[in-house]
């Protein structure tokens, strides 16, 4: 998978709150729109370069549904919603999950400096982590 990613010409973003400073959910899905539909806006001219816009979700989360489409929808009527995606199915998709998951691994080693046991299990180390995994990401997001 990290190969795909590598060498797919894609980029990504990623969107994240601490919800140890959020007081509500609503609160929460607020700072979240408030953050995706700025980025939406800054890069407007990008996105309105593609005769349409496809999102890709799997449903696995009503509220991320809800704010997946308050947000697109807001800012562009050339949105198509594709209803339960599988992994199995798209590429793209099963990249997008990995990069979501490297990220929240990311998040961790940032603010508390450590990963899980497992996680160690899995990259052999944090230096491994970094060098192989983490540094195609940052190569991969979108600025």
């Amino acid at each position: 998978m990290m190969s795909f990613i590598r060498h797919a010409p894609l980029t990504f973003q990623s969107f994240w709150i601490d919800k140890r400073f959020v007081s509500s959910p609503g609160e929460l899905h607020d700072q979240l729109l408030q953050k995706i539909t700025r980025f939406l806006i800054t890069h407007a001219e990008d996105f309105n370069s593609f005769e349409g816009l496809k999102i890709y979700y799997d449903n696995g989360q009503d509220e991320v549904t809800s704010l997946l489409k308050s947000a697109f929808l807001l800012f562009s009527s050339r949105v198509e919603f594709v209803p339960y995606v599988t992994s199995s199915k798209y590429r793209l998709f099963q990249a997008a999950d990995m990069i979501a998951t490297l990220e929240l691994i990311r998040i961790k080693l940032e603010n508390e400096g450590r990963i899980s046991d497992t996680e160690k299990m899995f990259f052999l180390s944090i230096q491994n982590l970094k060098k192989n995994y983490l540094k195609l990401l940052e190569r991969k997001r979108w600025i």
